[in-house]
């Protein structure tokens, strides 16, 4: 091997030293300019389900599960390890027990019992199981958060029981009861994880100009000749310079200079108005308002603003003409766009056909998950939902809401919820009155009405207890009626997810 060395004289050794520091600082003036200007929030979701287990009928404690105990521990040895693996993260576990419509009796304690008592003494106890059993492992140290581990839902309450039962008709021993005396566990483990975003609108640039040469693609472009277009332009509320338009003076010049009446105002986004935004406790830390103010005079020119947007790395994430939103003379401060928090504009917010009415209604709706606005309607006349539509709120208790009240009137169901868990419901029929379907956000502690649209339906029990079966609908608890889940036909009518039909014959 032949060793090789390298000489160079003073000077350059200098330089090569100057370059590092050069280098070195740079770095340290690029990690300065990362301004916190949100938190990124990534949430993933596990589900784990049981095979069905079933108890002897007439019991509930949980050594008289037999085989299936075994199994039970089984599977929580494996949730154990995917918790511990993801230590720190919230586990949740709804129980869901079940009983047959044959005439309960309590085998252990030797007396009759009403109707979802049997499945309700098998939720409680499985739930004093795993509440044992997961606290052994906290305590050990094997996990360091407890398992959330709400009420049981039973089958009873579900009305999702499959099969009838009549006394002295039919076999209370027929293995098919076997099918309603099940225990099931729907685990869901929520690992949430936070992440601060940083400085991605620092350097963005908002070129906002007028070319005076007419083209195609961009039909802002010809025909301006005035000093009345000069504005201020905004982003949220925090200003960030002039776009100067005025070119009275230039309809001469441009027969011997074509771009004699061209005007550009490249406006960059610093990190000193970066911390205004992010400081400004208006801001929702999810979208920014591009906005500008004419300042020029009363008789302002509102029609000629097209609009390059450059984020920090020289990336162009729009060029266009972009609808002011204001007529000839208007000095308020009018909407360009709904840009996200890096400054890209939000899908159809931009564009030079969007109406005014349009604009504010996407302006609102990136602001009005937060206002009061929405819980109002929500308690007075409730949000509307459509066949189809997209609902995730059903007409039952869970562990995301609880169903506190129930009313009918004007084929119209109507449900009051208060929120168990912060999530987007939805999607609900013009809730805000602008013609727009939407989905909110509602956090732990809200309430809302939702208003079911009700069909009557002539189907058959028989028919009905198969389409239950096939968990297309199930039964609402206190009311005579069923909520589809998903869409299905019968006797050539269509009944649509997200309804409520009500039986008319019973065979």
């Amino acid at each position: 091997m032949i060793k090789q060395t390298w000489n160079i004289d003073e000077d350059e050794r200098n330089r090569i030293l100057n370059l590092h520091e050069s280098a070195t600082k740079n770095l340290y003036l690029i990690k300065e300019q990362q301004v916190k200007i949100g938190e990124k929030i990534t949430t993933t979701d596990k589900n784990f389900e049981l095979d069905k287990k079933s108890f002897p009928a007439g019991f509930y404690s949980i050594n008289k599960l037999g085989e299936g105990k075994k199994d039970l521990d089984a599977k929580l040895q494996e949730i154990a390890q995917f918790a511990q693996e993801n230590n720190g993260s919230q586990v949740n576990i709804q129980i869901e027990v079940g009983e047959s419509k044959v005439t309960n009796f309590d085998n252990e304690l030797k007396k009759t019992l009403a109707q979802g008592e049997l499945a309700k003494l098998r939720g409680q106890k499985l739930q004093e199981y795993l509440t044992n059993y997961f606290q052994g492992l906290v305590e050990s140290k094997y996990l360091t958060t407890m398992p959330n581990i709400p009420t049981p839902q039973t089958n009873v309450e579900l009305g999702t029981q499959k099969h009838d039962y009549i006394r002295g008709t039919d076999n209370p021993k027929d293995p098919k009861y076997l099918d309603d005396q099940y225990v099931k566990f729907i685990i869901t483990l929520s690992s949430t994880k936070k992440e601060d975003v940083y400085g991605c609108l620092v350097d963005l640039t908002i070129d906002v100009s007028y070319y005076g040469q007419k083209d195609s693609k961009f039909p802002c472009r010809g025909g301006h000749y005035c000093d009345n277009a000069k504005f201020e332009v905004f982003l949220a509320s925090t200003s960030i310079g002039i776009a100067d338009l005025n070119n009275s003076e230039c309809r001469e010049k441009v027969l011997k200079d074509r771009t004699a009446c061209d005007r550009t105002a490249k406006l960059t986004v610093t990190n000193d108005m970066v911390q205004k935004i992010i400081s400004d406790p208006n801001w929702n830390q999810k979208t920014l308002i591009l906005s500008t103010r004419c300042i020029s005079s009363a008789n302002c020119h509102t029609s000629i603003q097209e609009v390059k947007i450059v984020n920090g790395e020289g990336v162009v994430v729009y060029h266009g003409c972009v609808n002011p939103q204001s007529a000839r003379g208007n000095t308020s401060q009018k909407i360009l766009a709904v840009l996200d928090k890096c400054g890209k504009p939000i899908e159809g917010s931009i564009d030079d056909n969007v109406s005014p009415d349009e604009m504010k209604a996407l302006s609102d709706e990136v602001k009005v998950n937060d206002s009061k606005k929405v819980l109002e309607i929500a308690n007075t006349e409730g949000f509307n939902v459509g066949p189809n539509l997209g609902i995730n709120i059903g007409i039952v208790t869970n562990n995301w809401y609880e169903l506190t009240d129930l009313k009918m009137g004007n084929n119209i169901l109507t449900g009051t919820f208060k929120i168990k868990k912060a999530a987007y419901y939805g999607t609900f029929v013009n809730p805000l009155g602008d013609g727009r379907n939407r989905t909110f956000k509602f956090n732990i502690g809200d309430t809302v009405k939702i208003n079911y649209p009700v069909m009557t339906a002539n189907i058959p029990q028989n028919k009905l207890d198969k389409f239950l079966s096939k968990k297309l609908m199930y039964k609402i608890e206190n009311f005579d009626g069923y909520f589809v889940m998903t869409e299905f036909k019968y006797d050539g009518n269509t009944y649509p997810s997200g309804i409520v039909i009500t039986p008319t014959t019973e065979q």
